[in-house]
């Protein structure tokens, strides 16, 4: 793959309503795209999903701009690469910096796919044409409007519920949604918001939750190995698990029973291999969480999520959950209770010129051989 130029796009994409979790609110996603154009003018299409500031990890959006600006891009011109592994070794130089690096991993992995005639799915074990979603709703007080809410959702066909809590907000919604639907593959997603509150939670032991997602904070795995060894319901850990080493410490320890697994999160999907691997080998149950993605990073992330190795439904509902338009020509929707996977070449999406331009705030052109 020898790469020529690339053309990036900043987007602005408001939320079709404010989302609010336990450390703000959300009203609008901020989406970078790059395009890589390769000596034959084929495209690879890769999308930036660190959130704005730095509040869910310390890796967010300008950081994570500069990194690829500064240092990714210039590589991709340095030489013809012949496969994405071999970009991804160079890319190991730069400590950290994860959701950089799985943007342009997708962009090269949509490249490869498309010069090989094959889609993404070829590359990917056991992939499955649909898959069953699940759904996440953020802090909604008004308990009348949040069970409207998870009506919909089940009316649409998606097989579970994640509810954002924080103190205060835990165990009444739960338990409301609970008392309608005792069947419901439920989970609460704590985003560390019980740090030095954790005793508040041993009351939902009995909601029969799926799980409780990150409770404690981001960088701790003995508190949250004590926490679960009190408590009935299993703990997952997400903003914790960023690497393989990271996994064997939860597995040395007790820390969790299962692992939210995000592709961005972890520095890209051939990453993401291998933990789910880890993750299977060792008795870990995982399931695939979002970024509350453009199309792009959606349909990337399906292709990952409809591996039938995963023992909760994915987090990466239709695009319409979120957004009320998207940036592919054919987005990504629920039908009966599913979604296909894109099977076209490559990710198996298009960009909408229109809606790019729409959402655009500001483009970009690199060129090989130019600074």
């Amino acid at each position: 793959m020898k790469i020529i130029a690339v053309q990036y796009y900043q987007l602005k994409i408001p939320f079709k309503a404010p989302i609010q979790t336990s450390y703000g609110c959300l009203n609008d996603k901020y989406v970078d795209i790059l395009v890589l154009v390769d000596e034959e003018g084929q495209i690879g299409l890769g999308e930036l999903t660190a959130l704005q500031h730095p509040d869910y990890i310390d890796e967010y959006l300008i950081g994570e701009r500069q990194i690829i600006h500064n240092y990714l891009i210039p590589w991709l011109f340095q030489q013809s690469w012949a496969t994405v592994e071999d970009f991804c070794l160079q890319m190991q130089k730069i400590r950290g910096h994860r959701m950089a690096k799985a943007a342009v991993e997708m962009a090269l992995m949509d490249l490869q796919a498309k010069l090989a005639k094959k889609s993404l799915a070829d590359y990917l074990p056991d992939s499955q044409p649909f898959l069953q979603p699940g759904i996440s709703l953020g802090i909604e007080t008004d308990l009348a409007k949040l069970l409207a809410k998870v009506d919909q959702a089940i009316a649409q066909g998606y097989q579970r519920v994640k509810l954002k809590i924080r103190p205060g907000y835990d165990y009444q919604p739960l338990a409301y949604i609970r008392q309608k639907y005792p069947d419901l593959c439920l989970m609460a997603d704590a985003n560390s918001a019980y740090q030095g509150q954790a005793q508040e939670l041993k009351a939902l032991d009995e909601l029969a939750l799926a799980m409780i997602e990150q409770p404690l904070a981001i960088d701790d795995f003995t508190e949250h190995a004590q926490l679960q060894r009190v408590l009935k319901t299993p703990l997952c850990l997400d903003e914790n698990v960023r690497s393989l080493a990271d996994l064997q410490t939860i597995v040395a320890l007790g820390s969790a029973q299962v692992i939210n697994l995000k592709i961005p999160r972890v520095g890209g999907l051939l990453n993401a291999q291998t933990m789910l691997k880890f993750c299977q080998e060792n008795g870990l149950k995982v399931w695939v969480g979002g970024m509350y993605e453009a199309g792009i990073a959606r349909a990337f992330h399906l292709h990952f999520a409809a591996q039938n190795h995963f023992s909760y439904p994915t987090d990466l509902a239709g695009f319409d959950h979120y957004f009320a338009e998207d940036i592919i020509t054919e987005p990504i929707r629920m039908q009966s209770g599913k979604i296909q996977v894109p099977r076209s070449l490559g990710i198996g999406v298009h960009l909408d010129e229109e809606k790019i331009a729409k959402y655009c705030y500001q483009k970009q052109e690199f060129l090989a051989g130019k600074s």
